[in-house]
């Protein structure tokens, strides 16, 4: 469905070395236009001096017929230097990025850009001019105080500068006024429900404990099989060595060694709590049922005292702190192996700032249909849990949503139950595709 937006034309300037850069400014105006055209009513049009219709006139440059087509219209001009001041045109001294920015700085929003990278290349230390004659323009510019530019390293950083400007501009000017919908004249209904649960593995520490006592016992009959075998032969033959490797290559392990990885054992609760749920956890979702046709539908879902983690495809085996790790004959370093140190587990020291927060999500539904049928769900990318010790047995969410043709606006709010299926708990510690 068609709505209003005012257009602003965005030209993206600079010298003939600024490709990437002008590349680069081209996907940040594009992103933003994909994200905030239809609740901001603006749309930013990137135009380069690429985008000018050759014309072959005697009356004019190439740089007028630039200045003509694109330059005169700008709202907005970004200028970027980076190695290269540009080439000297028939009205600036300096080139014609230079003279597109004079051009517009009394009606059009105009920003300078500066790189300072680490490193020039060999092929502007080899011939410097072009560097040398960007210097003393920026020397001029911050002389003759014309007003602020701004540095950049990377085009990914300038970038998120260009976001800058683009906010700027629609926060200093007043929203576009909204149409008048067909669908505003009646109220329409909008439910966002929850699929699933939230991971809760409250039988994490039984877990732990059976496989801690699991590694004791085989550790223990690993030291009765050790002592059985010396007191058969002080000198076996290389068959038997061959067939109770692990045996002559490790000592057991003393009471004060299992101590020490029992301990450590414990300190990784949070940390195995977190790694399970990433990789086991099965998957959230939300299911939107409308009351009538909804274009360009934004729901924002806040969910509190969740953590939201990153999903992974480890096996119990790659979480798990063993005791000892068997010891192949084809190892070049037979010195015994005794414990593991404590597994370092992406994002562990974030468990404190994020445990007592809100996991925000925004969901782009598009386009939702009036209720043939209940549209599809959307699914949540990251698992969601909370810690296997937690008291809660549910958590409150809320969520807010506006749509493109229509003024009006939702919210709601509801609980989600938390557990852990254990059937889809134990196929995965199990190592089952099932």
């Amino acid at each position: 469905m068609t709505f209003d937006a005012t257009g602003v034309r965005v030209m993206l300037s600079g010298p003939t070395d600024t490709l990437d850069e002008i590349e680069a400014m081209r996907h940040a105006i594009a992103a933003w236009n994909r994200a905030h055209t239809v609740s901001q009513r603006f749309f930013f049009t990137a135009e380069h001096f690429q985008n000018a219709v050759p014309v072959y006139t005697r009356s004019m440059d190439g740089q007028a017929v630039i200045n003509q087509q694109i330059t005169n219209h700008a709202d907005i001009v970004i200028a970027v230097f980076k190695h290269r001041l540009g080439s000297s045109t028939a009205r600036n001294e300096y080139s014609g990025t230079v003279e597109e920015a004079d051009l517009r700085e009394a009606e059009a929003s105009v920003h300078l850009f500066f790189w300072e990278g680490d490193a020039l290349p060999t092929s502007v230390v080899d011939k410097p001019e072009q560097w040398q004659r960007l210097k003393q323009f920026r020397a001029t510019v911050e002389s003759e105080e014309r007003g602020l530019y701004t540095t950049y390293r990377t085009s990914e950083e300038l970038a998120g500068k260009v976001d800058d400007i683009l906010w700027k501009f629609v926060n200093e000017r007043p929203q576009p006024p909204r149409p008048a919908h067909t669908e505003s004249a009646r109220s329409i209904s909008l439910d966002v429900r929850p699929i699933g649960t939230i991971w809760k593995l409250s039988l994490l520490d039984r877990w732990i404990q059976a496989c801690v006592t699991e590694a004791i016992e085989d550790e223990e009959q690993f030291e009765e099989k050790r002592n059985a075998t010396n007191s058969q032969s002080t000198v076996p033959g290389l068959s038997a060595i061959l067939a109770s490797t692990d045996i002559y290559l490790r000592k057991p392990l003393s009471p004060s060694d299992i101590d020490d990885w029992v301990a450590s054992v414990r300190k990784q609760y949070s940390d195995f709590d977190r790694e399970i749920a990433a990789a086991a956890a099965p998957s959230i979702s939300f299911e939107v049922e409308s009351g009538a046709r909804l274009e360009g539908l934004q729901i924002e879902l806040v969910i509190s005292g969740a953590l939201a983690v990153e999903r992974s495809s480890k096996k119990w085996g790659d979480i798990w702190t063993p005791l000892h790790e068997p010891i192949s004959v084809t190892r070049i370093d037979l010195s015994p192996y005794i414990t593991r140190t404590q597994a370092q587990v992406r994002g562990a020291d974030t468990w404190a700032e994020n445990h007592d927060g809100d996991v925000v999500v925004t969901i782009e539904a598009g386009e939702v249909r009036r209720p043939t049928a209940r549209t599809p769900s959307f699914e949540l990318d990251d698992a969601l849990m909370v810690p296997w010790d937690s008291s809660a047995e549910s958590l409150e969410y809320r969520w807010t949503a506006s749509a493109a043709n229509t003024d009006q606006e939702w919210s709601g709010e509801g609980h989600i139950q938390l557990t852990a299926d254990l059937e889809v708990f134990k196929r995965w510690a199990h190592g089952s595709e099932d």
